[in-house]
């Protein structure tokens, strides 16, 4: 007999994520089922928590990247109290020393989960202080049967201030940009000294704010509205 083999595919496999909308207590939530490569689909997350919750962005991204060391297994968001909780919770390993994983530079980041995120260890403390900065707060907790729930819990009619929803990162590229001008991703990752993923995260992000613009070709510039919010935050 001769075997065949299959030709192997060089696309990385993708992942699921419930995302769950909760208009009140007493009703049921409007429940999507999104798919996609780990990379894409964290960042389709996050837009969506940025979208319709008042938690600061940074502290909902953070969280949301941590779902790669469960593999996205079993893992749901969730958006109570009018956008002011927003809960992640997985199927995962867990995390056995929560105090130490709020430390920074604890991390189980392994090779595979840096090509996705930073995973140096500093997701979870960023996430802290964010919530703290606007008087919230970030509790996490084991799931029922195995992995972790965090919630992150805004005060109720929160705003952040703008800018401070912005990460050093994307403060930084928004410098860039203005003293560059339009620049392509592998330019501006190699300004700053970060993975290209990173970068793109952040440029997406400030896309979604409106402070920047992507080209056709793929290059971006700042926005006007970026060029005004930059002049308040250096």
């Amino acid at each position: 007999m001769i075997r065949t083999a299959l030709p192997h595919s060089s696309h990385p496999p993708d992942r699921s994520v419930r995302f769950a909308r909760y208009a009140a207590p007493d009703e049921p939530p409007v429940v999507d089922e999104l798919s996609d490569e780990a990379g894409v689909l964290i960042d389709t997350l996050f837009m969506r928590v940025a979208d319709c919750s008042s938690v600061p962005a940074i502290a909902a991204r953070e969280i949301i990247e941590n779902l790669v060391h469960a593999d996205f297994k079993e893992a749901c968001i969730s958006v109570l109290d009018g956008g002011a909780t927003v809960r992640v919770s997985d199927g995962g390993p867990g995390i056995s020393d929560k105090d130490r994983a709020l430390e920074v530079g604890f991390s189980t980041a392994t090779a595979e989960h840096r090509t996705i995120v930073r995973g140096v260890g500093s997701g979870l403390p960023v996430s802290v202080g964010a919530m703290r900065a606007v008087g919230g707060s970030l509790e996490i907790d084991d799931n029922l049967d195995t992995g972790t729930v965090v919630t992150l819990r805004a005060p109720a009619g929160t705003t952040v201030p703008i800018g401070q929803e912005m990460s050093a990162h994307a403060r930084t590229l928004l410098a860039l940009l203005v003293e560059l001008g339009p620049s392509d991703l592998e330019s501006l990752a190699g300004e700053l000294g970060i993975p290209r993923a990173l970068a793109s995260r952040e440029l997406i992000f400030l896309e979604h704010r409106g402070y920047v613009d992507r080209a056709v070709d793929g290059t971006r510039d700042i926005t006007d509205a970026g060029t005004t919010l930059l002049t308040t935050l250096f």
